[in-house]
Parts: C-alpha cells; sequence; structure tokens
C-alpha cells in the first residue's frame, strides 16, 4: 500500500536511505517533507519497505527528490511502483506535464532511463539530471 508519509514515519525513511547509501537530508527536512504531503511510503505487512520524496516546482514542473527501497524489497517493482504512484499524483494534484529526477549512480541512471523511460537531461560529472514528459 502506498500512503502519505507522516513524521513517525522518518525514522524508517531515514533508515532505509542510510542502508542503501542515499544523502541522508535529516530528520527535520524529512519531518517537513511528510507535513507538507511532499513524501510517500510504501508499506508491506505494516512495515516501510520504500519511500519518495517529491514536490511541484514552476510552470508545470516538478522534481523527484529521492526514492529509497530496503534492500529485502529491491527488485520486486516496488519502486516503479513508486515513482509511478508519484508521476500520476504530481499530474493529478499540481497539473505537472514533466518530471525531473537525478541520480549519483549508474544503476539508479540506467533504472531510470531503462525502465522508467526517462531521458537525459544534463549530464556532468557527478550527477545526471533527467526528466520525463507526463503530459
Amino acid at each position: 500500500m502506498i500512503r502519505s508519509a507522516i513524521e513517525t514515519d522518518v525514522p524508517a525513511i531515514q533508515n532505509i536511505a542510510q542502508k542503501q547509501s542515499l544523502f541522508d537530508y535529516g530528520s527535520l527536512l524529512y519531518r517537513k517533507f511528510a507535513q507538507h504531503h511532499l513524501s510517500f511510503v510504501i508499506e508491506i505487512a505494516n512495515q516501510i519497505v520504500g519511500y519518495i520524496i517529491a514536490f511541484p516546482l514552476f510552470a508545470k514542473t516538478g522534481f523527484c527528490l529521492q526514492v529509497g527501497v530496503s534492500s529485502n524489497h529491491q527488485n520486486k517493482g516496488l519502486g516503479t511502483r513508486l515513482v509511478s504512484f508519484v508521476e500520476n499524483h504530481m499530474k493529478t494534484v499540481y497539473g505537472t506535464q514533466r518530471l525531473f529526477a537525478h541520480t549519483l549512480k549508474k544503476k539508479s541512471l540506467d533504472y531510470f532511463k531503462n525502465k522508467l523511460a526517462y531521458q537525459s537531461w544534463l549530464e556532468l560529472p557527478i550527477v545526471t539530471i533527467l526528466c520525463k514528459d507526463l503530459a
């Protein structure tokens, strides 16, 4: 089940981020994302096994800041479900027509490009920014 994150989900989100070597935005910022309904979690048997953070930008664009799935639940389509959920949410709630994401890891880059149909928008030595038209 995918649902909006709440403040009490923050430790589980941070735990997944840490174990997946993702940037830790700190409990204060993760709580703010939850308070403003900008983060979502996926649960299995009442356990948070993944999360996603995304927000609207301007001119009908949005940004997917972070996606994380616990090691025990990877390669089961949960990340794809989270991204698809956010794409639909951003389009429906904010009228988003283009969603951006970024990655530092080759594995994530391949995943966004090959599995989720994102295109490279800007490639820098340490980060790639990707985008997908949602309209």
